[in-house]
This record gives C-alpha cells, structure tokens and sequence, in this order.
C-alpha cells in the first residue's frame, strides 16, 4: 500500500490511507455485486427458456436507474458520500442474503431474484457516483487521471474474474454463489471503515451551503448536460451502447448455454464472458498511453468500434474461441471511454453539481440498459437470437456518426465550469 501512496502524491498520510480503503472497498464490493449480476440471471434461465422473461431479470438489475438516477444525484449532494457508500454494498449484502434464504426454503426463488435485481440496481445507481465523486478530494488536482486509471484497473481485474467464480460458485449451487456475493459486499463495508474519519471534515463531505428546492435539484444534473455540448453528445452515445450491451448479454445468455448453439456450461460462459474482463484490464492499462499518444477522442472512438464487433460475432459463427476473442477486443475500450469521461466531468463540473451530474448522466446512459433487454428480448422471441444480436451491433456502429461530428479533443480535455449549482 506504500507504494500506491507514493504514486498518488497524496497530501497526508490520512488521505493515502482513505484512497487505498476507498480502492479496496471498490474491488471488493464490485466483485460481489458482479456475482449476483451473473447469478440472478442464471436462476431464472435455469427453469425459463423465454428470452423475454430471463431478459427481464437484467432489465430488473437497470431498472432503478429510471427511477432513482436523479434522486440519487441530489442524495449524493446532500449527505455524506462515504455514507452512502457503506449503504452501496449493504443493499448488496441484504440482497444476496436475500437469495440464501429463498434458496433454503426452497420457495419464491424467482420472486426473490427479481426483487435482488432491484435492490442490486439500487446499489448500482450510487456506487459509482459517490466513488468516482470522492476522489477529487482525496488526490491532488494533477494526479486525478492516475487515481481513476487506478479504480479502473481495480474494476477491470473484478471484471475479468467476477464472471468465471460466479460460474464455478453456481456449480457449486445457489446458496454458495448467494454466500459469496454476500461475504464480498460485507467486507467492501469493511474496507470503508479506514475512510470515515476523514468524511468528518468539509474536505470529504458535500457542500452544506443552502441547497435550492430538491426539485430544482432534481433536474439541475440533467440541465447541466443539456447545456454542455460534449457531455451531451457523449450521455447520447453511452445510451445507446449501454442498451445495446446489455440487451446483446440478456439473449447472449441463451445462445451460449447448453442447450443452445454454442453448448456451454456455466463455467466456461464465465470465462468467456471474462474475455471482456481481460480486455478491459488490458485497456485500463493503455488507457493514459493511448490518451497521450491519440487524444481523448480516439479513447471513445475505440469502445464503439470494439463493442460492435463483439456484439456482431455471434451473427457470424457460435465458435466460443472466437467470440471470446471478440468480447475481448469489446472490453479494451471500456476503461478508456470510462477515464475520459470521469476525468471530463471532475474537471468540468463545480463539486457542488458533480454528485448531480454523474447520476444524471448515468440515469441516461445507463437507465437505457433497463431498455435495451426488452428491445432485444421481443426480437429474439419474434424473429431469432441473430437477429437481436445484429441490433445491438447496428445501434452501436451508428455511434459513430456523433463521434465523428460531434466530439472535439480540445473539448474532451475539460475546464472548470462556471455554471451555478441548482
């Protein structure tokens, strides 16, 4: 942990140690709550060969940021962000708790995942946000792309081994894959404890000046975005890449496991799926490197490219090889897109905004992936799984005609808004 402090430059001891509580509690909680996103759906397919109701479950788990991206936003700007935090993986352990006990009584079992995708999705609309919102206040000003290049890392190696121990655990049977979700988000809670000293001085806490009515509040995140031309256009693409995601995994999910073409076990899906993980770390490493070298502009421009080849492999062939290879090349550009995003907003929005902003702008790009399986679902029941897949690849490619006229380097870069808070 030395080292990492060093590396950050941090201002104190203190504020190096709350940065290695906050990147620890990070990769543990994301490793639970991946667990889950995997389980829940294979509980449902277990039993139900409909795409649109397994496809359901995933929509569940994106659902809450319709409805709570922007309340969310202005919690985020009200109370205390490390408070927050620790009630992230709570949800996440009351949730996979939840799935035990249905597991043992052996009854409401499909209830019971429906209603963890909710609480799980919940945990989603604020993990991220009140992260990311924390770091500018841990690091100094100069180091905040290495401190998010950090987390990023952090969350592509969950990523790229959350899937395939989700899987083993699975086979294991439910209550395992359900006990493990839950000793992961208990000891993320855990690793936050080191943090909450420092969430007593005004460094870490949200502005306590007078807020404005909360329903001013409420869309003051969105009419930020709308008046900024470049977050504006980079929520619209997000949108539409992350329902295409997710709508794409929500069949995928059938078309992979016996008895569907590809014929794999929930293992081996694991791995493949952790393809992506992979890649993802390997772009979280590159990720400054290509920023430097090609600009902040070509990091988006390599997620849209990599995500619609690997959406369009399993219009091609069922060959698992390559797939994987495809979800791997998908994943590169994940991390890149993410840091130059995160990286815009802490540098572009007044830290009295910041928790509105980035639940807005996730309400947006992210709410879109309760859509996306739905989409996906009723094509794949009416018309084919291929066919769901090449529309989750069209929609993407199509990304790239705001990318091209849209986005501008010197735009990408970022400056201190000067807009008022509300």
């Amino acid at each position: 942990m030395r080292p990492m402090r060093l590396r950050l430059s941090a201002p104190s001891d203190r504020a190096a140690r709350s940065f290695v509580g906050l990147w620890l509690a990070t990769a543990t909680g994301t490793l639970g709550l991946s667990i889950l996103d995997l389980l829940l759906p294979l509980i449902v397919a277990r039993d139900n060969l409909s795409p649109l109701l397994v496809a359901g479950v995933t929509s569940a788990l994106n659902l809450p940021w319709l409805i709570f991206g922007l309340p969310a936003g202005v919690l985020l700007d009200r109370v205390d962000r490390l408070r927050v935090l620790r009630g992230v993986y709570i949800l996440g352990l009351l949730a996979a708790l939840g799935i035990l006990l249905a597991d043992q009584r052996g009854q409401w079992l499909l209830v019971s995942a429906y209603l963890a995708a909710l609480l799980a999705g919940v945990a989603a609309t604020l993990k991220e946000p009140a992260t990311f919102t924390l770091v500018p206040h841990l690091v100094p000003a100069a180091r905040l792309d290495l401190a998010n290049a950090r987390l990023f890392i952090a969350l592509q190696i969950v990523e790229s081994t959350a899937f395939p121990i989700a899987g083993a655990l699975a086979l294991l049977g439910i209550a395992t894959a359900a006990g493990g979700a839950a000793a992961t988000c208990a000891l993320a809670v855990l690793c936050l404890l080191p943090v909450r000293r420092l969430s007593r001085g005004p460094e870490a806490r949200p502005t306590t000046a007078m807020h404005p009515h909360w329903r001013s509040e409420l869309v003051s995140g969105l009419r930020f975005i709308r008046q900024h031309p470049t977050l504006r256009t980079i929520t619209g693409m997000a949108a539409v890449i992350n329902a295409s995601w997710t709508g794409w995994m929500a069949v995928f999910l059938l078309y992979a496991l016996d008895p569907g073409p590809m014929r794999l076990s929930t293992v081996t899906y694991g791995v493949l799926i952790a393809a992506g993980g992979v890649g993802g770390l390997l772009g979280a490493a590159l990720a400054l490197r290509v920023q430097h070298r090609f600009g902040r502009r070509a990091s988006i421009g390599i997620n849209v490219v990599g995500n619609g080849l690997a959406f369009l492999s399993p219009v091609l062939t069922a060959n698992p090889w390559i797939i994987g290879a495809a979800v791997g090349i998908g994943g590169i550009g994940g991390p890149m897109w993410g840091l130059t995003t995160v990286s815009l907003q802490q540098r572009a929005v007044p830290d009295a905004l910041r928790g509105r902003v980035a639940s807005a702008y996730r309400m947006v790009s992210l709410g879109a992936q309760a859509l996306g399986p739905l989409i996906t679902g009723s094509v794949a029941q009416l018309l084919g799984l291929r066919a769901a897949f090449a529309l989750a690849a069209a929609a993407t490619f199509l990304t790239l005609i705001p990318w091209l006229r849209g986005l501008h380097e010197r735009d990408l870069e970022g400056t201190h808004a000067t807009a008022a808070a509300g």
